[in-house]
């Protein structure tokens, strides 16, 4: 899944809350808050070097990185279900 469908949208309404999940460690590494389709570009947008708020440079800079360098890490990002 790359995208929300326009009913899930619906349903998410304004603001929803998802967390990132290292796969090795299967540990929550981030937390945040989106709209929309936000939460499957967080990595895109870290990787093509658009701006990301203080939160995520700290946290999602350092972290997807990391997972990155890992050759082990084919996904490096597993998304948790937003609520």
């Amino acid at each position: 899944m790359d995208r929300f469908s326009e009913k899930s949208l619906l349903s998410l309404g304004d603001h929803y809350v998802y967390g990132l999940i290292d796969p090795r460690s299967k540990q929550i590494f981030y937390i945040g808050k989106g709209t929309k389709n936000r939460v499957f570009f967080v990595d895109e947008r870290y990787e093509q070097g658009f701006p990301l708020d203080e939160n995520e440079t700290f946290y999602i800079g350092k972290s997807i990185a990391r997972l990155k360098m890992n050759q082990s890490a084919q996904n490096p990002i597993t998304y948790l279900n937003p609520r």
